[in-house]
């Protein structure tokens, strides 16, 4: 699924922003003009469909830390993300509740109200159905039902990548700041080797004097070796900055998940 709509409204510096989205988008703009905080609206979608709203609440400093200081009077934060497909999610909050709710193709939309009470937290749930399934929806959780719409979000830290890519690890898909590189793509050369094939090829066409990527395990640890025309591959922890956040991007790109993918 491709994410190809945001609605913003209240979070942070934004206020009834809408911002449609292509396959590749390319966020350029001058200091504080606001691409840290769309950053952290994806970030904030992602942690909310992969774990819970309360959780992104909390995890980007709480309702008074997120919501748009400058919009007197405006107390409703909204966050809706659509994909293709017809798929809508959103998320909508205020100080005492937040309200998740799923839309598909017409057919139906799912809430889950959660009302704060101190420390304790209440769950409601409403159902307004729109089409024939009203049975069957009202015995789906919404997370069941949002889990195949799931973002990834990345920060690559180069400097992690080249300190902690060769360890391994316990994880199968790319961490967000790609440090089990080295297992991810030592398992995509395992499993698909066209998938290998797209990642190395696109480093040849796109990083001078590279003629693509070695992968391979030795005792336990997994090196990553670059080709150069004419010599040995030369490790990891002596190529550029830009060299290692594009093998990442292209790796997070060509892994196989069901995420719609958001790379930074």
């Amino acid at each position: 699924m491709k994410l190809t709509k945001l609605y913003i409204h209240n979070y942070k510096s934004f206020y009834d922003t809408t911002i449609e989205l292509d396959k590749m988008n390319i966020v350029v703009g001058e200091n504080n003009s606001g691409k840290s905080n769309l950053i952290d609206v994806l970030e904030f979608i992602d942690i909310a469909m992969s774990k819970d709203i309360e959780r992104a609440i909390s995890d980007k400093g709480g309702y008074n830390k997120i919501k748009n200081y400058s919009a007197v009077g405006e107390e409703k934060v909204i966050v809706r993300a659509t994909f293709d497909k017809n798929v809508i999610i959103s998320f909508s909050f205020v100080e005492r509740y937040s309200i998740v709710s799923f839309y598909r193709k017409k057919s139906y939309i799912t809430c889950v109200k959660n009302y704060f009470n101190n420390k304790e937290l209440t769950r409601k749930k409403i159902f307004i159905c729109l089409g024939e399934n009203k049975e069957r929806l009202l015995k789906l959780p919404l997370l069941r039902i949002s889990y195949r719409y799931q973002l990834s979000t990345y920060y690559f830290n180069t400097q992690t990548i080249r300190d902690k890519s060769n360890q391994d690890s316990r994880y199968s898909e790319l961490l967000k700041d790609g440090s089990n590189l080295g297992k991810v793509l030592y398992e995509i050369k395992e499993r698909d080797e066209n998938r290998f094939e797209i990642i190395s090829n696109s480093l040849i066409t796109t990083v001078n004097e590279i003629d693509g990527i070695e992968v391979y395990k030795v005792a336990g640890n997994y090196v990553i070796g670059f080709k150069e025309r004419g010599e040995e591959p030369i490790p990891i922890h002596t190529v550029s900055d830009g060299t290692i956040n594009f093998l990442a991007t292209m790796t997070a790109l060509n892994q196989n998940t069901n995420s719609s993918l958001l790379v930074f």
